[in-house]
């Protein structure tokens, strides 16, 4: 009906309204800023930096995945060289600052780069949060062990097998065996499926 129509065309031209002013493309100094509707992991909007001449221009992710990895807690890992390699894995580089880079493209090709150059930003950060991920689960490992070390030296053995109550064989992550009616077993509470949560049994 008309009445249906008339609000229909309202509501589009709201959408419409909203999300022009959402996507509009600002500057901040020497920067064009414009936001994409891409999301990093912590839910931030993907912004992409334009800078360009006459006749081609670049686009910078300002950062935006190495902020991810700052965010979201300590690392001992070379994060800088990492996102370097990973980078060349993508076809873009990485400058100075941390920053990705797009090789210079034809103003044609802006609206195409835009949202492909934001989805290799997620998903460099992405690859960042779960080096770290993995390097800290190996290095609980490696700290646990170095502790039972010094102290029970060579009493400590790594991922053995006890036998359980129904005769069902467990592997555990430590196991101290120094005294003949005593064992001291230890399996680390880590995110992964061979973990059950640290205990300790006699």
């Amino acid at each position: 009906t008309y009445r249906q129509l008339v609000t229909l065309n309202t509501f589009v031209e709201l959408v419409q309204e909203v999300m022009a002013n959402w996507s509009a493309p600002t500057s901040e100094g020497e920067w064009i800023v414009v936001p994409t509707s891409f999301a990093y992991p912590s839910n931030r909007t993907v912004r992409i930096y334009l800078s360009g001449g006459s006749e081609t221009v670049r686009a910078f992710d300002g950062g935006g995945a190495f902020d991810e990895l700052d965010g979201s807690g300590e690392y001992d890992f070379d994060a800088f060289k990492a996102l370097e390699k990973y980078a060349s894995r993508s076809g873009v580089a990485l400058d100075k600052r941390g920053w990705l880079a797009s090789e210079p493209v034809n103003y044609d090709a802006l609206p195409s780069l835009i949202p492909y150059f934001a989805g290799i930003s997620v998903s460099a950060s992405i690859f960042l949060r779960s080096r770290r991920r993995k390097r800290r689960l190996v290095d609980l490992r490696e700290e646990v062990n170095r502790v039972l070390v010094e102290r029970f030296d060579s009493d400590v053995h790594r991922s053995s097998h006890l036998l359980g109550a129904s005769n069902k064989r467990h592997k555990f992550d430590f196991v101290v065996d120094r005294y003949p009616e005593q064992k001291l077993v230890i399996d680390a509470a880590l995110p992964d499926a061979s973990s059950i949560n640290a205990i300790v049994v006699r």
